[in-house]
């Protein structure tokens, strides 16, 4: 599939990456991320401008989340029974915990860190009636980083693009670990300063 998605990004160039932003984005299984670690590698190549790749993938993946934010707020729960119906039950059950703990760091979190989850995370602040401007601002921070992130990997690292899909996911991984393990840390420390 990867060879595919070079092909068509060699050919429509911007568009595309706006198209893969925007559509996983809103929970499709288009890949977005491999998207973005192909446009930026075109980019440092000369072949694609860096600045419109970095503007589509960023106006294209909040496009997504505010569909994903509008349909939560008119369709309500349907739009989550719906969704649980076709393969998302579990990413729904995942989004609302997360953000019923993290709130709007969550929002911000998830377009980023822990991304599979965002579409629903999407949904469910359009259902619980999140403010359209405050959603926005949390969601565009993260879209922010994600797009910096990946198009700057590939960027950065342009011949060695097919290394960096390859591990893409595990970076996501490694900074949820590493930030699991300085949490525990810390709450171990603040334990063993307890008297008793």
């Amino acid at each position: 599939m990867s060879e595919h998605v070079l092909r068509l990004l060699a050919a429509h160039g911007p568009l595309l990456v706006f198209a893969a932003a925007l559509l996983s984005s809103i929970g499709l299984p288009v890949p977005g991320t491999l998207t973005l670690l192909a446009a930026g590698s075109f980019a440092a190549s000369g072949e694609m401008n860096l600045a419109a790749v970095l503007i589509a993938a960023f106006v294209g993946a909040v496009a997504g989340d505010l569909v994903g934010f509008g349909v939560g707020a008119r369709a309500g729960q349907g739009a989550l029974d719906w969704a649980g119906r076709h393969g998302m039950g579990q990413a729904i059950a995942r989004a609302r915990d997360f953000s019923d703990r993290r709130g709007d760091a969550g929002n911000f979190l998830c377009r980023w860190l822990v991304s599979p989850i965002a579409p629903a995370v999407n949904l469910i602040s359009g259902l619980i009636g999140v403010a359209p401007g405050r959603f926005l601002v949390f969601a565009a921070a993260g879209e922010v980083v994600w797009t910096a992130l990946y198009v700057g990997l590939g960027y950065g690292f342009g011949r060695s693009i097919s290394v960096i899909a390859r591990t893409s996911g595990d970076l996501g991984l490694f900074l949820v670990a590493a930030t699991a393990a300085v949490v525990f840390g810390l709450r171990l420390r603040r334990r063993s300063k307890l008297p008793g």
